[in-house]
């Protein structure tokens, strides 16, 4: 397995900046709100402190409409904030997982040009054999004959030249016919082996692509579950929480 290339750890850096640049300005936005919210109920508090909750009853219940108002404000805040921050994250692992996927298929297309270059080598260097075979048996077969017509024609118990002639005729149809079915013999072997040898090529191809494609199936695997383990929830939800129970 090839390491991930350097475009991935970019991105994951990439996605961290925008991760706490999302952090840093959901958090400015929700302190904003906040210092809105405890300046106007400061003064609201002054008022009723200094004339009496008793004497100013509808100061008193603007007071709490303002505080039910500010709860709902932050609710709505949190949702939004949460969104934005579900969407980013989705996205971030959308490009992450795209990119892990291009690399896979990338590293599997050098793979598979290798194993297809080692198969087409396979092949010239069984056709290479073959060939040679082929040539040593005509050499072969063409030694024979000339080394059996010398022996005739040295031959001094044979007197008569149409004896002689007959039996080289007769000796050199022999050697052709047993040519010939060593022709025949070598070739069906040369087309047995290289049969044997592509479908041999071609379980490899289909193994290889077998084991591709589950590859590829993991890393969209890892990717569904990597989205199931996200919690929508930023810092801004937990300031939420600490804030409505305090308040």
């Amino acid at each position: 397995m090839f390491k991930l290339p350097k475009d991935v750890e970019l991105l994951k850096r990439k996605h961290q900046k925008e991760k706490s640049a999302m952090q840093r300005q959901h958090c400015i936005v929700f302190d904003k709100l906040v210092a809105t919210h405890d300046k106007e109920k400061q003064a609201v508090d002054k008022k009723l402190k200094t004339k009496g909750p008793a004497s100013c009853p509808d100061l008193q219940k603007a007071a709490e409409e303002k505080v039910t108002s500010h709860k709902v404000k932050v609710t709505e805040l949190v949702a939004d904030h949460t969104k934005e921050w579900s969407d980013m994250v989705q996205r971030q692992l959308l490009e992450e997982h795209e990119l892990r996927k291009d690399h896979i298929n990338q590293q599997n297309d050098v793979l598979k040009k290798l194993l297809e270059d080692v198969q087409q080598e396979n092949l010239k260097e069984l056709y290479a054999r073959q060939e040679k075979e082929e040539k040593e048996l005509k050499g072969k077969q063409a030694k024979q004959s000339l080394e059996s017509k010398r022996d005739i024609q040295n031959d001094k118990a044979i007197k008569n030249k149409a004896e002689r002639e007959r039996r080289v005729k007769e000796l050199q149809q022999n050697h052709m016919k047993k040519f010939v079915d060593e022709v025949k013999r070598l070739t069906i072997q040369h087309s047995k082996e290289a049969e044997s040898l592509k479908k041999q090529h071609q379980t490899q191809m289909e193994k290889f692509l077998q084991e591709s494609k589950k590859e590829i199936e993991k890393a969209d695997q890892i990717h569904e579950e990597a989205i199931l383990a996200t919690k929508p929830e930023t810092d801004t939800g937990k300031l939420k929480k600490h804030y409505i129970t305090t308040t």
